[in-house]
């Protein structure tokens, strides 16, 4: 019998459970001919091959035998990426003896699993399972062919075109690029580029459908659909080799850099966990726009650390999707919401409930070449901590404050005074208040000012207060608050604090005041396409160095088992970098 230990790594925390004496495994056909997995210290059995797991570690292997599969569940909080890469390792004919001496319920009883394996046996601690045929991913084996997606809209294409034209560099040779929506007049790559979903209506961005959609349309094995400011590594193809094949719901660690030296990271928009799981509360099957404000108003979300697992609380943030393209059309997105709709959570999980997990892939990361304020607060986030711990962190470089900072916007700073003359001439029509609006210079501290005076001379009737309330977000703060913020919002403009009140309210609007900390001095808005470029220049260069540094041994929150110089040149080269054909 070959027994393989997979423990959790100690730096963790997590513990691990020791078993004196020998197994009883009478409860096997031949237990000579087996391959045992188990994370406890099996403390009498010195003929084992020990691995320390993690919540990145892939326990791929060829299996021609049965296997045991030894208190998994109630000894390992990656009980379910050890049984989503053991099924798919495990040859047709072959049984999986699961034996749980506490919860014999098995996450090969789930929907994914429940069509290629047959239960043939159970009793108070052991239940086997026969595979019969081949799973879902095995179905779509090899990591040759890809379809990436991406959803579009009709905005300047300035990361349309960075993004796919890094595509266009990873050295796939069998790929294909699908864009959802109708792209800018002025995107560089209709030739390399198959187009579809342009019937979709927006605004609200219907995001669900249109990454359907890119899924239904694509005819490569391996599908991996992003965001438009994602910028992809040089060395994706490597990251996935290494990874290895059949694997659930992937991403990659990512990053924004807020300045142009690429010395303050921030984690942005890739792998979180709530805490607690979704189905405690509601029925995820029906989740629909009622529950939002249920999940708004009754979970927390946290950056979750890629080592560690929360199986059912993990999900992906939907910038970034690696999965089979086949597994996506077995488990659409629910096409009832829309982006903003907690769209993510729930998909993440609705997947969990089928058996899916959701997993980091950590031999590489992507750069968004622009963020959202709302997903950092002073630059701070809530993780989690390798030990478990929810905390709230921040790049230590996020203090310094001699280096220019990236616009904040995705508009000019002329089109910024055209929408705030547009929102002062309906709700403040007052001619003090418009020539202090053209005359602004909107930096941080001139737009905030601009923004007080215009507050200060409302006047809007309740009966107008939902339209306000949108054009508040559209035209004054230039993103989208989420859905049940505005609503709260609204229900305090519509209540009967006093109007001095409901100003003050206005003007301490926490985004307002974070969106303001991105750049006292400097505007927020570009001027020219070339705003978004970084300089390839030596002290740059060094900035990278010092980041890779920072994020690799210093944040707590990431996890990188490569090298420090492999880190900091693909830090490098998902910077959007200067390009002579721009």
């Amino acid at each position: 019998m070959e027994i393989i230990e997979l423990r959790s790594d100690p730096s963790l925390g997590y513990g691990s459970t020791k078993v004196e004496g020998n197994l009883d495994l009478s409860f096997l056909d031949n237990p000579s001919e087996v391959m045992l997995f188990t994370p406890c210290m099996l403390k009498d059995y010195k003929k084992k091959e020990i691995l320390l797991i993690n919540g990145t570690t892939r326990c791929l292997r060829e299996i021609k035998a049965d296997i045991v599969l030894y208190n998994v569940k109630s000894t390992s909080p990656f009980y379910a990426n050890i049984f989503w890469d053991l099924s798919h390792s495990i040859s047709i004919g072959k049984k999986i003896y699961v034996y749980e001496e506490i919860d014999n319920s098995c996450i090969l009883d789930s929907d994914y699993f429940n069509s290629a394996f047959t239960k043939v046996r159970i009793d108070s601690t052991t239940t086997v399972y026969e595979k019969k045929e081949l799973l879902i991913c095995e179905k779509s084996a090899g990591l040759e062919s890809w379809t990436f997606g991406i959803p579009v809209g009709p905005e300047d294409p300035v990361f349309l075109n960075y993004t796919v034209k890094r595509i266009l560099e990873l050295g796939i040779e069998d790929f294909e690029i699908i864009l959802c929506g109708k792209p800018h007049a002025n995107f560089k790559y209709f030739d390399k580029v198959s187009i579809v979903g342009e019937e979709i209506p927006a605004p609200p961005v219907h995001i669900t459908k249109k990454k359907n959609t890119i899924a239904r349309s694509a005819t490569k094995n391996n599908l991996c659909i992003i965001h438009d400011r994602v910028l992809l590594p040089l060395n994706f193809k490597e990251a996935i080799d290494k990874f290895g094949d059949y694997f659930p719901l992937v991403g990659f660690q990512s990053y924004y850099f807020s300045d142009y030296l690429n010395l303050i990271p921030r984690k942005y928009s890739d792998f979180n966990t709530l805490n607690n799981k979704l189905t405690k509360h509601l029925d995820v099957n029906k989740f629909d726009k009622n529950s939002i404000k249920l999940v708004a108003h009754n979970f927390n979300f946290y950056y979750q650390n890629p080592m560690r697992s929360s199986f059912g609380k993990d999900y992906l943030t939907g910038s970034l999707y690696i999965c089979k393209t086949n597994l996506w059309r077995y488990c659409p997105q629910n096409e009832n919401l829309y982006w903003d709709d907690f769209e993510d959570v729930e998909y993440g999980s609705r997947t969990a409930i089928l058996g899916i997990p959701s997993i980091i892939n950590p031999y590489s990361i992507t750069q968004s070449m622009n963020a959202r304020s709302l997903l950092h607060y002073y630059g701070y986030i809530y993780t989690i901590s390798k030990k478990g711990k929810v905390k709230l962190s921040r790049s230590i470089t996020e203090a310094l404050c001699f280096g220019k900072k990236k616009p904040l916007f995705r508009i000019t700073e002329k089109d910024a005074i055209r929408r705030m003359l547009s929102f002062a001439h309906k709700y403040a029509n007052d001619e003090d208040v418009i020539r202090s609006i053209t005359s602004s210079k909107l930096t941080g501290r001139g737009r905030i000012k601009a923004i007080i005076k215009i507050v200060n001379n409302l006047q809007v009737p309740i009966w107008k207060m939902r339209d306000f309330v949108k054009d508040v977000n559209r035209d004054i703060l230039f993103e989208s608050m989420p859905p049940e913020q505005q609503k709260d919002m609204l229900e305090y403009l519509t209540s009967n604090v006093s109007p001095q009140e409901k100003k003050n309210f206005i003007v301490n609007l926490p985004i307002l005041h974070n969106q303001t900390s991105n750049s006292l001095n400097n505007s927020l808005f570009f001027k020219t396409a070339n705003d978004w470029y970084v300089k390839n220049t030596t002290i740059m260069n060094l900035g990278c160095w010092i980041s890779a540094f920072n994020i690799k041994y210093l944040s707590g929150c990431s996890y990188f088992p490569i090298s420090l110089r492999e880190l900091k040149n693909i830090i490098h080269n998902t910077t959007m970098l200067e390009i002579s054909e721009k």
